[in-house]
C-alpha cells in the first residue's frame, strides 16, 4: 500500500508483452560463449533491415488467437523485437539480424523445434516456420516473475559461512536467509518467500549494483528479479533437498574461468555480453541495467550438494554441435562426469537508474559492490529450498512441452501457492551486519573492502588497512520504495525514535517513491522478526569504529564522539533541533555535495554514526 492506500503496479520493461527472441543455432565451440565476446571498448550496432512483407503477413494474422500465445513469442528462430498490442489487435515486428548466441534478455533463449535455416531464407519460408513453430513448438521454462529483494548485506552463508561477506548482495527468497547456512528443515521453515511462488523457499543472491556520484559517493541502484527455470528433455530431476551452488567468480574477472560461462549482462535489454555499460560502449546510455546469469544444471551421480569451491559438483550443460557434444550453459544434455540433470536456472537482476542517478559517459557510473567497474565478476549464489513435492510435480507436469513461461496459473503445482501479494508482503526475518549500505543516503565508500577496480587493473585492489566487520543486529527500520517494491531491513543509527521517521525522506529513489517505516510495524508475519534497538546498533557501531584504520578509499571524517552515550547525545540533540523543512533536504543532489552532508541538519552526526573514534 502507498501512502494515499494504494498499492502502485510496476510495470518492467521485460514484464511487457513484448520480447526479444533469439534463435540458439550452432552451439559454441568448446572453450567459448557462443556469442561475441564484446569487450567494453567495442560497441554492438543492431541491424534493422525492414521486412514489409513479413509485417503484413503477420498483419493480416493479428486478431489470431495464435498471436497472444506465448509461443510466437519464443518459437521463432531468428532475431526479433516484438510489440504485441492487443488492445488494438495489431502487431509489429522488427527484424535486427541473426544471432547464433543465446537471447536471455528479457527471455533466455530456447531450443525451438523448428529447423535452423540460413539467412537468405526467404520471408515466405520464415513466416511459414514462424508458424509453424507455433504448432509445434513447445515451451521449456516458467518464470518466477516479482521476485523482492528481501535484503541487501554483506551476507554470504556459501562463501562466507558465519562471516560477513566481503561485499554487499542483493537477497531474494526465504525470509530466514542468514549468514550461517540453514538446515534443510530450518530452509523449509521459513516464515515466508519474496518469490512469487511460495513454494520456492530458495535464496538467490548477486552482488548489488551501485551507481557512483559524481561527487565520489555511491547509492544502490534499486532493481527488481526474475527467475527462469529451464526443463529441457525427459530427464530433469528435482534438485536434491540442501543443494547449493555458484555461478560466475566474485575475485577475478577471467572469462577462461569456467565459473563465469553463465554469465550475461546487457542495457535496456540489447545484446548480452559480459561487460557493465560505460561510456565508450553505451554512449547513448542506459535506463535498466540487467545483471544476470545461468547456473549450471548437471549433478555428480553421487548427488553430492556441495563441493570445496561451491561448483564442482556440478558442471554446465551440453548441446550438439553436429554430433559432438558441446558446453552449453542453457543445453539439454549433461556429460558423463555429471549425469544427473536438474533444472537450468537463468537468475536475471534487472537495475533502474532513477532521476537521481543520471547516466554518464564515464566508465565508472555503475560499479558491482565488490569494486569492479568492469562487470566480468559478476556472480550469484543459490541454495535449493523447494517443497520438494512442488518442484518434482512442476517438471513432470509442466516441463519441457508444457513450460506456462510467465503464467504460472497455468501449472497446477505452481498455482496453488502463486501470491504476488506475498512477495510484497515478507520480510527477513534475522539479523543484518550493522552498516549503512546507502539505502537512506549516499555513502563515501562501499562497504567493506571495496577500491574502485577498474578496467585497466588486472586483479582486484587491496586496502591498506582493513576495518574491523560490524556485528550483527536486529534491524530497526524499514527502507520502502512504492516503484521497485524494495522493503530492505536497514541499521539506523541516525533514528532516535521510530516516530521521527515520518518527517525523514530518504534519498534513493525519486521524490515521493521511498519512505521509512519502523522495523516490525508490518509485514507477513512481524511475531518472527528480529527487531534491533538503537542502544545496540550504536554499540555495533562503535566497536566496528573503534577497531578499524582508514583504508585506501575511506574517509578521512572524524568526530569528537568516543563512547556510546556521546553518539546517543549528539543524535539526541540533533533530533531535537531538527525542523519538517530540513528534515526533506535528505534528497541528492547530482554532482554537488548536499548528499554526503544533508543527513539530519547536521555533518557531526553523519560523522558519528560512520567513523567513531
Amino acid at each position: 500500500m502507498n501512502m494515499h492506500g494504494c498499492r502502485p503496479q510496476i510495470t518492467h520493461p521485460q514484464e511487457h508483452n513484448s520480447c526479444r527472441l533469439g534463435r540458439l543455432g550452432a552451439p559454441a565451440a568448446e572453450g567459448t560463449t557462443g556469442m561475441a565476446e564484446t569487450g567494453p571498448e567495442q560497441h554492438i550496432h543492431h541491424p534493422s533491415p525492414h521486412c514489409p512483407s513479413l509485417f503484413l503477413f503477420l498483419l493480416s494474422l493479428s486478431t489470431h488467437p495464435f498471436i497472444f500465445s506465448s509461443p510466437l513469442r519464443t518459437l521463432t528462430p531468428y532475431l526479433v523485437e516484438s510489440h504485441l498490442n492487443a488492445s488494438h489487435g495489431s502487431i509489429t515486428l522488427l527484424f535486427l539480424g541473426l544471432s547464433s548466441s543465446p537471447r536471455p534478455f528479457p527471455q533466455p533463449a530456447r531450443r525451438s523445434s523448428t529447423p535452423a535455416m540460413p539467412a537468405s531464407t526467404p520471408l515466405y519460408a520464415l513466416a511459414a516456420a514462424i508458424m509453424s513453430g507455433v504448432a509445434l513448438g513447445a515451451a521449456d521454462h516458467w518464470i518466477l516473475t516479482h521476485a523482492q529483494t528481501i535484503a541487501l548485506a554483506r551476507m554470504d552463508p556459501i562463501v562466507n559461512p558465519s562471516a560477513i561477506s566481503t561485499h554487499v548482495h542483493n537477497i531474494v527468497g526465504a525470509s530466514n536467509f542468514d549468514i550461517t547456512l540453514n538446515s534443510v528443515s530450518d530452509q523449509l521453515n521459513a516464515a515466508c518467500s519474496s518469490t512469487i511462488v511460495n513454494a520456492d523457499i530458495s535464496n538467490y543472491w548477486a552482488p548489488q549494483l551501485y551507481y557512483h556520484h559524481q561527487n565520489v559517493t555511491f547509492s544502490p541502484i534499486m532493481s527488481g528479479t526474475r527467475v527462469y527455470y529451464f526443463t529441457k528433455g525427459t530427464e530433469v530431476k528435482p534438485f536434491p533437498q540442501g543443494l547449493r551452488m555458484i555461478a560466475g567468480a566474485a575475485t577475478t574477472r577471467d572469462l577462461s574461468d569456467t565459473k563465469a560461462f553463465g554469465v550475461r549482462i546487457s542495457c535496456d535489454h540489447g545484446e548480452d555480453g559480459f561487460y557493465l555499460p560505460n561510456g565508450t560502449t553505451h554512449p547513448g546510455g542506459c535506463s535498466l541495467i540487467s545483471t544476470a546469469t545461468y547456473f549450471p544444471s548437471c549433478g555428480l551421480s553421487t548427488g553430492d550438494l556441495d563441493s570445496t569451491d561451491h561448483f564442482s559438483h556440478m558442471a554446465w550443460p551440453q548441446s550438439y554441435n553436429g554430433t559432438v557434444l558441446v558446453d552449453d550453459a542453457n543445453g539439454q544434455y549433461c556429460p558423463d562426469t555429471h549425469p544427473l540433470k536438474y533444472p537450468t536456472i537463468f537468475a536475471q537482476w534487472n537495475y533502474y537508474l532513477d532521476d537521481n542517478q543520471p547516466w554518464r559517459n564515464d566508465e565508472g557510473t555503475i560499479v558491482f559492490s565488490n569494486g569492479d567497474t568492469l562487470g566480468s565478476s559478476m556472480h550469484a549464489d543459490f541454495v535449493n529450498g523447494w517443497t520438494p513435492d512442488v518442484l518434482a510435480d512442476a517438471i513432470s507436469q509442466c516441463g519441457d512441452g508444457n513450460g506456462p513461461e510467465e503464467d504460472l496459473t497455468a501449472c497446477a503445482p505452481l498455482a496453488k501457492s502463486t501470491n504476488e501479494s506475498a512477495t510484497w508482503d515478507c520480510r527477513l526475518e534475522g539479523k543484518i551486519p550493522d552498516e549503512d549500505v546507502g539505502l537512506q543516503r549516499p555513502i563515501d565508500k562501499l562497504p567493506g573492502c571495496n577500491p574502485l577496480w577498474t578496467a585497466d587493473v588486472a586483479t582486484k585492489p587491496t586496502c591498506d588497512e582493513t576495518a574491523s566487520d560490524p556485528s550483527m543486529f536486529g534491524p530497526n527500520v524499514l527502507f520502502e520504495n512504492l516503484i521497485y517494491r524494495w522493503h530492505v531491513p536497514m541499521a539506523a543509527a541516525f533514528v532516535t525514535i521510530t516516530s521521527d521517521l515520518a518527517g525523514l525522506t530518504p534519498s534513493l529513489g525519486n521524490t515521493g517513491d521511498s519512505r521509512l517505516v519502523a522495523w516490525g510495524s508490518e509485514g507477513s508475519d512481524t511475531s518472527r522478526m528480529t527487531v534491533g534497538t538503537l542502544e545496540e546498533i550504536i554499540a555495533g557501531a562503535v566497536g566496528a569504529a573503534n577497531g578499524s584504520s582508514s583504508t585506501a578509499e575511506s574517509s578521512t571524517a572524524s568526530t569528537t564522539a568516543s563512547t556510546a552515550s556521546d553518539v546517543s547525545s549528539t543524535l539526541a540533540s540533533a533530533t531535537a533541533t531538527q525542523t519538517s523543512s530540513e528534515s526533506t533536504a535528505w534528497i541528492s543532489s547530482e554532482g554537488g555535495d548536499s548528499a554526503s552532508t544533508s543527513l539530519m541538519t547536521s555533518a557531526s552526526v553523519s560523522a558519528a554514526c560512520k567513523t567513531i573514534t
